[in-house]
């Protein structure tokens, strides 16, 4: 049974977006922008440390062992780029 315009309100105000809602849009954007730059750290943060690591004489597959990866791919992932 269909529900008549008035119990449900005008078919306008169901597509009007409130200013609450509005701001929860932007929350999430900026809550996901927050997360790609923790993202874009995490990232940079890792391949630093990896570095440092490999500098003290640290294997492959140590540094693998520590990432949940083989040692070749962490060489692949982390390793120089020539």
């Amino acid at each position: 049974m269909a529900r008549s315009s008035s119990a449900r309100g005008s078919d306008r105000e169901g597509d009007r977006v409130t200013l609450d809602q509005i701001r929860q849009g932007v929350s999430e954007l900026t809550q996901l922008r927050h997360l790609h730059e923790v993202e874009q750290l995490t990232s940079e943060t890792i391949r630093a440390q990896v570095a440092f690591q490999r500098g003290l004489g640290m294997s492959w597959r140590f540094i693998g062992d520590q990432l949940g990866l083989t040692a070749q791919g962490a060489q692949q992932r982390f390793g120089s780029k020539r």
